[in-house]
Parts: C-alpha cells; sequence; structure tokens
C-alpha cells in the first residue's frame, strides 16, 4: 500500500499540472505520464522461487522426515511392541466373548420360545374356514 501512496505521489510530481485537473485530462496526458513515471521509479528485483528451489527444498525436507523415521524404526521399542500385541490380542478376545455372549442369549431366547404353546385364534362364531 505504501508503494502505491509513494508512485501516485511521484506521479503527481512528474505530470504537468493541466493534466492533474480531470476536466483535461486526456488520453495524451495520461500515456504521458504513465511512461515518465516508469523512469522515475527503479526497478526492484523479483525475489519469487524457481520451481525448481521450491522442489528441491521439498525434496530436502521429506527426505529428512524419512531419516529420522527411519532411524526411529532402527531403534525400535521392544516393550511398546509387546504392549501393542497383547492389546490387540485382548480386544480379539473381548470380541469372541461378546460374539459368543449374544449367540447364547438369542439361543436361549429361541429355545424359550419354541417350547411355549401357539394360539390360533379363531373365527367367534366358531367355524374355521
Amino acid at each position: 500500500m505504501w508503494a502505491n501512496f509513494v508512485r501516485f505521489a511521484l506521479l503527481a510530481c512528474v505530470l504537468p499540472a493541466d493534466a492533474l485537473v480531470t476536466q483535461s485530462l486526456n488520453r495524451r496526458a495520461a500515456l504521458l505520464g504513465a511512461s515518465s513515471i516508469s523512469l522515475v521509479l527503479p526497478r526492484l528485483p523479483a525475489h519469487a522461487d524457481t520451481i525448481e528451489d521450491i522442489a528441491a527444498r521439498s525434496n530436502a525436507q521429506q527426505a529428512a522426515v524419512n531419516a529420522a523415521a527411519a532411524q526411529k524404526a532402527q531403534e525400535g521399542n521392544a516393550l511398546a511392541d509387546l504392549a501393542s500385541g497383547a492389546g490387540n490380542l485382548l480386544l480379539i478376545a473381548a470380541t469372541l466373548a461378546l460374539v459368543g455372549g449374544a449367540g447364547k442369549f438369542f439361543l436361549s431366547a429361541k429355545s424359550d420360545a419354541d417350547s411355549t404353546e401357539s394360539v390360533t385364534f379363531t373365527d367367534p362364531g366358531g367355524e374355521d374356514k
């Protein structure tokens, strides 16, 4: 924003006084002012990175992350591996117990339902059709 203000101020200094009045601002005066302002302002160098620089930086970061992961994998943690295996075994056992308990409940409910007598409703007139 500050650079735009400086450019506008320099443009106001470079343009002829009659060109600053909006009624007499014509195309020729605007072109003269715009072309002369480019001579006054210095060119700023570009600081944008090239695609190759960005890719090299990204590859270096990824290589560092991969190296850290490989080092951590080489160290290993036997206690954590054992706890993870025991936790998985416990989870499997709990799941099988839950499924077995649900199966036993439903089989007992079915056997109770099979042992009861069914009632057949008949027509109040006493005749079955």
